[in-house]
């Protein structure tokens, strides 16, 4: 084991499970993976976030204002 995984801070294997798109290194190839989804996130446009809308209690639909996707 070398390093430390990027993402959770695991041992990693001599030879580290990396990628030539994301940062970093890690154990495997699931941290990998999370890791390229949540850079991934910084390329949402926020105008699309912040205008979702979701249906209340009583289905009626209104603009979101907290910035977080909500799935019912």
């Amino acid at each position: 084991m070398a390093d430390e995984c990027t993402l959770y801070g695991l041992p990693t294997p001599t030879a580290a499970v990396t990628a030539t798109d994301v940062q970093g290194s890690f154990c495997c190839r699931s941290c990998l993976e999370v890791a390229r989804a949540v850079a991934d996130l910084d390329d949402v446009d926020q105008f699309v976030v912040d205008t979702r809308v979701v249906g209340d209690e009583h289905g009626v639909v209104r603009p979101a204002t907290d910035g977080v996707l909500g799935i019912r």
